[in-house]
């Protein structure tokens, strides 16, 4: 299990709630576009994406996204 120290993690003016709660949502969408991109490809054209998800927990993908800042969590 993923225990991320608060403080390092979770930005100014946020929850804890919203922090979890987004996570969790963008792990969902993770999860739903690698689903539907293995329905629809040949494994040779997965994108890195799907192929992090085959080989990581989407919510470790999730949590290393938020710590980038490559997608924010609105209230």
């Amino acid at each position: 299990m993923l225990k991320p120290l608060r403080n390092d993690v979770i930005k100014k003016g946020e929850t804890y709630y919203e922090f979890v709660i987004g996570i969790a949502k963008r792990a969902r969408q993770i999860a739903e576009y690698a689903d539907n991109e293995r329905l629809n490809s040949h494994a040779d054209e997965l994108s890195i994406l799907t192929q992090r998800a085959s080989e990581e927990k989407t919510v470790s993908i999730a949590l290393e996204e938020y710590k980038h800042g490559e997608f924010s969590i609105r209230a």
